[in-house]
């Protein structure tokens, strides 16, 4: 077998370990019992320990090393190129660390939860500083491999190749073009009367008219399916995807901006 097919099956056991944490993720997010969490938090750090093995094993590096100079097509040198890029973010971590931030984040979702519900975020302060303190440690560890700002080496986590100065360059784009339309908008807004909505959508009116969304734009419901939760995402694994909405009668095209935007 050669060393790029054998990356392959190891990588093949990453993407497992990920759909299994993103399926326990989800659950988490729309109906783990409340009192599950803290031994949800452990199930997830234990996956998040098992993938950054599999990745950040020396093995790993070798195998990508002797795979470059093996002949392959432009897909595949591609897909080797993102292999080394996870094997460079993960084998600069320290295990102890991915566990540390797995445990921390589903905790402090579960307490962000809580603080929504009773509009008193005095109570997630404590865990969110726990959080941003070990993402700095995180930030410091990367930029010193790859060389970069603490905040680009995040940014790379999400947005490979991402440089600082072009995001900026990007928004300040946006900026010029939006602050002068915000302006324009309020005048025009000003001359047009406000279409009241009489009728409040039921949660389960919206949902309807969410699934004929999904329908329309194709969403395979054999292989996915809509839930709620407090915050909007799309969540689950490969051929199982998971999207979540809110509903609020009030406000019933929220749910479906969640809906599409997921």
């Amino acid at each position: 077998m050669t060393s790029y097919n054998k990356l392959k099956q190891i990588f093949h056991e990453v993407a497992l370990s990920s759909d299994i944490a993103g399926i326990l993720h989800w659950d988490m997010s729309t109906m783990m019992p409340k009192n599950s969490r803290e031994n949800r938090a452990e199930q997830l750090s234990y996956l998040s320990k098992i993938r950054h093995q599999l990745i950040s094993s020396p093995n790993v590096g070798k195998l990508i090393d002797n795979a470059k100079e093996e002949k392959l097509d432009n897909e595949n040198s591609s897909n080797l190129m993102e292999m080394e890029r996870e094997y460079i973010m993960s084998s600069s971590l320290p295990s102890d660390l991915v566990e540390k931030l797995s445990n921390a984040s589903a905790k402090c979702e579960g307490i962000w939860e809580e603080a929504r519900k009773k509009s008193d975020f005095k109570i997630v302060e404590p865990h969110l500083e726990e959080l941003v303190k070990l993402s700095k440690e995180e930030s410091l560890i990367l930029s010193d491999k790859l060389h970069c700002s603490p905040y680009e080496a995040l940014i790379n986590k999400f947005e490979p190749q991402s440089k600082e100065k072009d995001i900026k360059n990007i928004f300040e784009k946006l900026e010029l073009f939006l602050v002068p339309l915000i302006d324009e908008i309020i005048e025009k807004q000003s001359e047009e009367k406000l279409i009241s909505i009489s009728n409040l959508m039921t949660a389960e009116q919206q949902k309807e008219v969410g699934l004929h969304l999904m329908n329309a734009i194709g969403f395979d419901f054999s292989r996915g399916r809509l839930d709620i939760s407090q915050h909007p995402f799309c969540g689950g694994a490969y051929q199982d995807i998971r999207i979540t909405t809110r509903y609020n009668e009030s406000d019933p095209f929220s749910s479906l901006e969640g809906i599409m935007h997921e």
